[in-house]
């Protein structure tokens, strides 16, 4: 569905997936975020929210979420 109107999505857990990224780049049937979704709903600005754990990632949960942020930028990239 073409939505009318510009929108502003204010949160969005897409860049913990990202490491698999053909997820986000495919249009995805559920309620998950793709690019190809957010081009047809005419969304014009997105918030990406990028929480990683220290319990996770012990002594380096910062340098993983920049690892994250990196990858977002070369896949907004293509």
């Amino acid at each position: 569905m073409k939505a009318r109107g510009c929108w502003f999505d204010a949160h969005c857990d897409t860049v913990l997936k990202l490491p698999h990224a053909d997820s986000f780049l495919q249009r995805e049937t559920g309620r998950h975020v793709s690019l190809p979704g957010l081009v047809e709903a005419n969304v014009r600005a997105q918030v990406f929210a990028c929480c990683v754990r220290e319990s996770e990632f012990p002594g380096h949960a910062d340098s993983r979420a920049e690892e994250l942020l990196e990858l977002l930028e070369q896949v907004i990239a293509h």
